[in-house]
Order: C-alpha cells, then sequence, then structure tokens
C-alpha cells in the first residue's frame, strides 16, 4: 500500500500539491487525472522521491519512503514514461535488462524471452533488434516490460500511451488491461484523458489546482459526481452513455401490476379499471400476454366476456433485454403503461414513460452530491 499523508509540495510561492492524503490499495490500478496544472505527475512523482515532497508523509507498506535511499527507492519501482528512453545504440534485449546491468546483475536469456512474450512480441523477432526498427507501439511495449525486468511491486506510469495514434493506444490499452491481471502489481497512472481513466483505472483520483476533487471508481466518479467540475471534466455526453449503458428494463419496470383475464367478464374489468384509474389493461392466459383491452371498447357491451374485445388499442409490448434506445422507441408515441415480456411472451411488469424518462435524466447527469 502507498499512502499519501497531507502531502504538500511547494515551488516558491507556487503550490503544485496541496495537502493531499489517500492511499493507493496494492495491486490496484490508480489513476492520477486532471487538467493541466493540477498536481498528477508531481504527486506522482513524489513517490519514487524525483520530488521531495515539502510537507506532510509518503509511506509504502508501512515505511517512510524519506528513510529510504532516494537511488535504493527508485530501482525497486518501475517507471514508465511517454517518451518510452531506450537506448538506441542497445538492442531490445539489452534495453529490457538495463536495470539489472545498473545493479551488476545479469537479466537471464529466457526471462528476456518471457517478458517479450508477456506483450505478444516474438523473442526470436525482437531481442536482437534495435530501437528505431520498432514502431512507436512496439517501443511503448518494451517500455513497459522494461519497468517489470526487476520484479517490482510498484510501476509508476507517466502518460505512457499519450503520444500514440489513436488506433494503438485504444490496443495498447486492451494488451494492458489483460497484462495487469496477469503481473498484478500496484500501478500508479498518470494521464489527462478521462476515457483512458475509465477503461483502465480500478479507481480514479481527480486533481485540480494541487487538490484532489474526487476518488473512487469509475462508476462512482460517473454516477455519483461531486460537484459540477467533476461533471464537466468527465462530459455529460459520458455521464448519460455510462447511464444507458447499464440500463436495464427490469430495474425500472414496475412489477406489482393489474391484469385482466382472458375469460373475465366485461363489468368486472369495467370495475377493475375505475378502481384503479387506468383506461387500458393487459390482458393474460395465466402468465403470459395475450393483448390489452380499453375502457371505450369495453363500455356498452355489459353482460359479455372480454375476450372478443382484445385488441392492440395502442399499447406497445417491449422485450425485457430491450436496450434504453429501443425502450423509449417502443414507446415513443405512447403515454401509459407498456407491458415487459420475456421473448417467449410472459409478462414480466409494465414500463411508464414519463417515469422512464424521468430515471434516465436523473440517472444520466449523475446527481450532484
Amino acid at each position: 500500500m502507498i499512502s499519501f499523508k497531507n502531502v504538500s509540495k511547494k515551488y516558491g510561492d507556487v503550490t503544485a500539491v496541496d495537502d493531499i492524503s489517500f492511499d493507493i490499495e496494492s495491486h490496484e490500478l490508480f489513476v492520477i487525472i486532471g487538467p493541466s496544472g493540477s498536481g498528477k505527475t508531481t504527486a506522482m512523482k513524489m513517490i519514487n522521491r524525483m520530488h521531495e515532497a515539502t510537507d506532510g508523509d509518503i509511506y509504502i507498506d508501512d515505511e517512510n519512503i524519506n528513510s529510504i535511499d532516494p537511488v535504493k527507492l527508485r530501482r525497486r519501482i518501475g517507471y514508465v514514461i511517454q517518451g518510452v528512453g531506450l537506448m538506441p545504440h542497445m538492442t531490445i534485449g539489452e534495453n529490457i535488462a538495463i536495470v539489472h546491468r545498473l545493479l551488476g546483475k545479469k537479466l537471464p536469456p529466457d526471462e528476456i524471452d518471457r517478458l517479450l512474450n508477456l506483450v505478444n512480441m516474438n523473442p526470436e523477432d525482437f531481442k536482437d533488434r534495435y530501437p528505431d526498427e520498432l514502431s512507436g507501439g512496439q517501443q511503448q511495449r518494451i517500455g513497459v516490460i522494461r519497468a517489470l525486468a526487476n520484479d517490482p511491486n510498484i510501476i509508476l506510469m507517466d502518460e505512457p500511451f499519450s503520444a500514440l495514434d489513436p488506433v494503438t493506444r485504444n490496443q495498447l490499452q486492451n494488451e494492458f488491461k489483460k497484462l495487469q491481471k496477469e503481473i498484478d502489481k500496484t500501478i500508479v497512472f498518470v494521464t489527462h484523458d478521462i476515457d483512458e481513466a475509465l477503461k483502465l483505472g480500478d479507481r480514479i483520483c481527480l486533481m485540480r489546482d494541487g487538490k484532489v476533487e474526487q476518488l473512487g471508481t469509475p462508476d462512482e466518479l460517473l454516477h455519483h459526481p461531486k460537484n459540477d467540475f467533476v461533471k464537466q471534466f468527465i462530459g455529460e455526453d459520458k455521464l448519460q452513455a455510462k447511464a444507458f449503458k447499464h440500463f436495464r428494463l427490469k430495474d425500472w419496470m414496475k412489477k406489482e401490476i393489474v391484469v385482466a383475464e382472458e375469460d373475465e367478464t366485461v363489468e368486472d374489468v369495467i370495475d377493475l379499471m375505475k378502481e384503479y384509474h387506468v383506461n387500458i389493461l393487459p390482458v393474460v392466459n395465466g402468465d403470459l400476454l395475450i393483448g390489452s383491452v380499453s375502457l371505450w371498447s369495453l363500455l356498452g357491451n355489459e353482460g359479455q366476456v372480454i375476450n372478443d374485445y382484445i385488441g392492440g388499442d395502442g399499447i406497445v409490448e417491449i422485450d425485457v433485454e430491450s436496450s434504453v434506445t429501443g425502450a423509449i422507441n417502443r414507446i415513443n408515441h405512447f403515454r401509459g403503461a407498456v407491458p415487459v415480456v420475456t421473448n417467449k411472451g410472459k409478462l414480466l411488469g409494465v414500463l411508464d414513460h414519463d417515469n422512464l424518462l424521468s430515471t434516465l435524466s436523473t440517472d444520466a447527469s449523475g446527481g450532484v452530491e
């Protein structure tokens, strides 16, 4: 665990990091994000003492980092930067082994092979090449596994994918998510890209002007942004898209519903409508929806059963697995309670149009707490 305890960093009269406190759990991918000048990179670089804290303390597994020699501290923490920083005169294999070389050790060839295989780079094809023979994405992969070569418990990553083209960046993000599950390290990842943060982070620390605005899981930031700055930084489109992505009809439909059986009398069904103040009722045979009846189709037909008056009557059924867009499209021109069914026609509940839109609007906005 990495713990920040009332940590500040000042450069003369400028406060880059202002009295921040939080814990980074072991084995989590912790993202620090914020606009330019927010203090995110400074906060990360204080972990390996590339920047020394002005006030407060940072602990790694309950050990104050000020009690550790800075050089020794950095050698036990992996570090990945945006520009990769590969040595152009060294082969890929030699670049991967550079930390061991600095420590007077030798990284076994089979370990170099294992690391290359972690990022799907065939050792026979790559370990004897030089950096300028690799694409930007391949070089960044080498930067990642070089940080793993000394088997550190902690890896710091300073906007490692930001210089790559969108396609390569997306590919590396996907590969990195899979890699983290395998290597199971504590990773502190700095980025300015909210999409990247939401995609990769177990938790996200959003900073502004040296302070922490909100710290939480991606879902917590998306569904419960604490203030307008958080909402604006995330973006209304992402808040809405996230709400829609997790929307499930069965979570919002009303399960306590009034129905009519197909063999009921007209008088009984009219009385039922009056009791519950509705003009249309779903009609079922057992638990299967077979249609609906309306008050105006029943009036004047007392003394009969409703079976002969079952029809569409403007009611539209919705499959319970429908997306939010599909549900809205199905009930766009209906202002009543719409039956929700399984793909085999079993009636599960009803969905009210106005309530659905109101719920989505609230959920998409996330609410300001």
